[in-house]
Formats: C-alpha cells, sequence, structure tokens
C-alpha cells in the first residue's frame, strides 16, 4: 500500500461559531508536525495570476506542535454480527450463501466465517470450507426492484434492497483519532480557510468553511459553497493522468499528491472499484487529496486547469480584489437547516459546479 507520510482530515467541511472541528492527522516521521491556521483566497498555484493567497490566523489559532504517529486505514468491505448467533443444533445446521464473485484475486478470500470454520474462494475461483479462524471483514447493498431512491442506507430500507456488495478497496471512513480541535470563535470572519500540518518538507493543508450564526447574516451577499460536489468528487483519480504533470507541480509549487497515485485512500464516485464495479459511497471522513489548495485536475492544461474547489477560488479572490463583503453558506447547512440557512442576504452566488443535491436543498 503506497501511503502519504504526513496527511489528514476533518471531521467537518464547515461550522459556526462555537462549533468544534476535530483534525485526525496521521504522521510517519519522527518528529513533531506544526498546525497554523490560513484563510484561503485563492487557492490556484498558477504563477500568471495571483497564486496561492491565503492569510495567516494566528490570533484565532495559535501556532502549534503535536507529536507524529502514524493512524492506519483498511481498505475493504465486510459484514459483523453484532451478536453472537446461538444455535441448538441436535443434528446439522445448513447455511445458504448465494454468491456472485466479480474479482479473482491471489489472495483467499473468505465469504463466511463462523466459530472454527470458514467458507472460502480461493485463488482458483472455486469454493472451499475449512476450519479456523478467519476475518471478515461494512457492505454496500445491491438495489432491488423496489428501491425508488427515497433512501441510500440499506439498513434502514431493508426492503429495497435485494443483495450486498463487497469490494476488496472499498473505504468510506477512516475512523482516526483526533490529534487536535479547533472551536470557532464568535470573531472569526465567515469565509474558506486551511488548517495547514507541516512537519520539513512534508505537508498537507486540510480545508474547512466558517459559515455565519443562523439568521444573524454580517454580509448582504452570500456565496454558496458546494461542499457535496466536493465530496462526490472526492479523490477522482482521472484516467489522463501522467506523471509529466510533476514538473508543472513543482514549478508551480501545486498540491504534489494525487489520487491516481495513491488510490488505497480512497476513490470518488466517477471511478471504478477493482473488479470494474462503480464505486457508488463517497465521504469526507478521510484524507481528499483534490480539495487542497494548489491541487490540479488538469495537469497539462492551457490554463490554471482547476476544477471544485480551486476554481472556486478564482470567485473568492475576485470579491476580496473588490473589497466585497461575503458570508459562506455550504450544501450542509442548506440540507440542515433549508431556507432559513438563506434568509437575510440580498444576494446569493454559487461556485462554478454546484451539481450534486439533496431534496431538502432543492426544496430551499
Amino acid at each position: 500500500m503506497q501511503t502519504v507520510s504526513l496527511v489528514g482530515y476533518s471531521d467537518k467541511l464547515s461550522a459556526r461559531p462555537g462549533d468544534k472541528i476535530d483534525f485526525m492527522v496521521s504522521s510517519q516521521l519522527d518528529a513533531p508536525y506544526e498546525a497554523r491556521l490560513f484563510r484561503s483566497i485563492s487557492a490556484d498555484p498558477n504563477p500568471a495570476g495571483a497564486g496561492l493567497v491565503e492569510h495567516r490566523c494566528e490570533r484565532f489559532f495559535p501556532d502549534q506542535k503535536f507529536s507524529s504517529r502514524q493512524q492506519s486505514f483498511h481498505p475493504g468491505s465486510h459484514l459483523l454480527t453484532v451478536a453472537p448467533l446461538v444455535l441448538d443444533a441436535q443434528r446439522a445446521v445448513t447455511l445458504s450463501l448465494m454468491l456472485y464473485p466479480t474479482l479473482q484475486t491471489p489472495a483467499t478470500q473468505t465469504l463466511l466465517s463462523f466459530g472454527k470454520f470458514a467458507l472460502e474462494l480461493n485463488p482458483q475461483g472455486g469454493v472451499t470450507l475449512r476450519a479456523g479462524a478467519a476475518a471478515i471483514s461494512t457492505p454496500g447493498a445491491v438495489t432491488g426492484a423496489l428501491w425508488d431512491a427515497s433512501e441510500m442506507n440499506w439498513r434502514h430500507r431493508p426492503e429495497h434492497y435485494a443483495a450486498i456488495a463487497f469490494h476488496q478497496d472499498e473505504i468510506y471512513d477512516f475512523n482516526w483519532e483526533a490529534d487536535f480541535s479547533f472551536v470557532i470563535p464568535s470573531d472569526l470572519p465567515s469565509g474558506a480557510y486551511v488548517m495547514r500540518i507541516s512537519c520539513g518538507d512534508a505537508y498537507d493543508a486540510m480545508p474547512f468553511f466558517v459559515c455565519p450564526v443562523l439568521g444573524k447574516p454580517r454580509a448582504k451577499l452570500c456565496v454558496l459553497v458546494s461542499t457535496f460536489t466536493y465530496v462526490i468528487y472526492g479523490n477522482h483519480a482521472r484516467p489522463d493522468y501522467e506523471p509529466s504533470w510533476l514538473e508543472r507541480i513543482k514549478d508551480w509549487g501545486a498540491y504534489p499528491n494525487n489520487p491516481a497515485v495513491f488510490s488505497d485512500y480512497g476513490l470518488s464516485t466517477y471511478n471504478n472499484h477493482r473488479d470494474g464495479s462503480g464505486i457508488c459511497h463517497a465521504s469526507h471522513r478521510r484524507p481528499l487529496f483534490n480539495m487542497r489548495p494548489g491541487y490540479l485536475t488538469f495537469g497539462q492544461a492551457e490554463c490554471s486547469g482547476l476544477r471544485h474547489f480551486q476554481a472556486d477560488s478564482h470567485l473568492i479572490s475576485w470579491l476580496h480584489a473588490k473589497g466585497l463583503e461575503y458570508d459562506i453558506v455550504t450544501d450542509e447547512e442548506l440540507h440542515n437547516d433549508g431556507v432559513a440557512a438563506l434568509q437575510g442576504y440580498a444576494a446569493l452566488v454559487t461556485g462554478s459546479h454546484p451539481e450534486y443535491h439533496t431534496a431538502e436543498t432543492l426544496d430551499a
């Protein structure tokens, strides 16, 4: 597994004053890493423009150092019973399993483990039963004939689902422990922020958005940030990625890590699993390399080659250049609070690609 020496993520992509954001970090380095807070103005590294523009925010979050520790993650989906299964068998127990294998691997794949027995799919594609302990590792469900898109969680409407699909490269939540936290101060302006961590030449930059208190706008203009779209496209590994992009990345001081290289961190719903089936789940509870200041989506473009978070920073940069005050509201607040999140504003603008919505955001 190819991993990054210093990387992290936050438990929230947006927060209001008084809310706490936890930051989860994994560091393979021998020295402590430093955490510093910046306000993000421009996330475009192109030297032909403004370049990366960030303002230090040490008054709100003094520079701090934290001990390095490596936190692991384990791709692959599984199903685990929550309570022991007790059977009072007089003569025999019959277990029925309908299987549709989609990827043959060199390693044995456990289908079912119970007590000292395990049912396995061997590298030759055959099914074997053996005695001994075996680990079974959170499932994705296959929709059935009754599915009507009203529920995306199979646990809530199991009658809408017909089977469970498992993939060896599936991952949703890294479940890392928090290394440090930041409580949003009441006087921190609404905007885009970046928590930067660094140790020597290694660094990462975790963006988040600060929104005003609900019902108390600080500006007449509201910028709606498309965090749902950011997450859906999170870690999109483009098929046109080439190592030659690294030359421009180095020259521009752009973000160096690409999901096409570090695919074990989980890809986007625009990619496929290793068995060829489409990825169906997306999450920000893991490092999202393409949601970093300076990330290049198109490494050989004649322009900056940006999408989503980095492209939307052009709007933020322009507002600052023109001296226009604004508040930020993200998809999360619009989903949770509805039209109340937008009340009190004279105008609303979106970013470059507000593609993904929920019924609640559309109703608002």
